[in-house]
């Protein structure tokens, strides 16, 4: 057993993939089988259920891919140690969704670049992001959704409110006053069943409830928001996205006084690397900001 096929083996756990394991070390997948297969020889272990479809780990896998874990971990501590002898030598890398990625976090992440001696951080926008965390393909995740997952730490950021938004133009010509109203109008949406206005349709009673029958579906929040501002429809989106819209007045908040329900993003990060200092870096810029 060497640290080569230690190595191996664990890219090929979090990745689950032999042709995908492959690629990420830079070698043939047949140079990962037979890696996989030495190290199993020299403990006398199988390390891998091949009587199961998929990929699965027998017990003395688990067992070994576990300590693996606080291996790579170690080693990424000797790495940081020996790399903070000389200044600019570290590179972190922060997932986070599209549309906060691109909208806020990009601009608090610039400034924190301009002060991290140690190096710089890339950023990775995808709204699919657990998968991309567990494989190590980023660093940290920055999600509005809860992730429970055995091998992650959860670090509670900010809420993120929703509002109800249109243009005063579609307002005025569809005489919006009430939530019930809006069966008049054309409601933009990030699914053909209404799903996405649930938070507003339960936020309301029974009798003032609107119908959803009348949705447009645009998939993603920036055309939403591009959607509304041409008079399409009615939007819901989160109230950050939209700041200088409001300031401007291309689009106005319908029904403030309507309490919608509330995500949270926070960051996850895996548990062997929580401690290492230039995350602890990163968490404590990134727990400083707001939306």
């Amino acid at each position: 057993m060497d640290l080569y096929q230690l190595k191996n083996f664990y890219t090929l756990c979090i990745n689950e993939n032999y042709t995908i394991a492959a690629q990420k070390l830079l070698i043939s997948q047949s140079a990962v089988s037979h890696s996989i297969k030495k190290l199993e020889e020299s403990l006398q272990k199988k390390l891998i259920d091949k009587t199961q479809k998929g990929f699965h780990l027998t017990r003395e896998g688990m067992i070994l891919y576990e300590h693996c874990k606080k291996i790579n971990a170690s080693i990424e501590k000797a790495s940081e140690d020996l790399q903070n002898l000389q200044p600019g030598q570290l590179e972190i890398t922060v997932g986070a969704t599209l549309e906060f990625g691109s909208t806020v976090l990009v601009k608090q992440l610039a400034s924190f670049n301009q002060e991290f001696k140690y190096g710089k951080i890339h950023l990775e926008l995808s709204n699919h992001l657990l998968p991309s965390l567990l494989r190590d393909e980023v660093d940290m995740i920055i999600d509005c959704k809860l992730h429970h997952h055995k091998d992650l730490n959860m670090i509670p950021l900010f809420r993120e409110e929703y509002v109800v938004i249109c243009t005063p133009y579609y307002k005025k010509i569809n005489n919006i006053i009430t939530p019930s109203n809006l069966d008049r109008c054309y409601l933009l949406s990030m699914d053909k069943d209404g799903n996405w206005w649930h938070r507003f349709y339960y936020a309301l009673k029974e009798e003032k409830r609107p119908t959803l029958k009348k949705l447009i579906q645009i998939n993603h929040i920036r055309g939403i928001i591009n959607g509304t501002i041409a008079s399409m429809g009615v939007g819901l989106v989160p109230k950050y996205t939209i700041i200088d819209e409001l300031n401007s007045k291309k689009i106005i908040q319908l029904f403030p006084e309507i309490k919608l329900s509330e995500d949270y993003f926070s960051i996850y990060i895996k548990k062997e690397k929580k401690s290492l200092r230039k995350f602890r870096q990163v968490v404590k810029h990134l727990k400083r900001c707001s939306i």
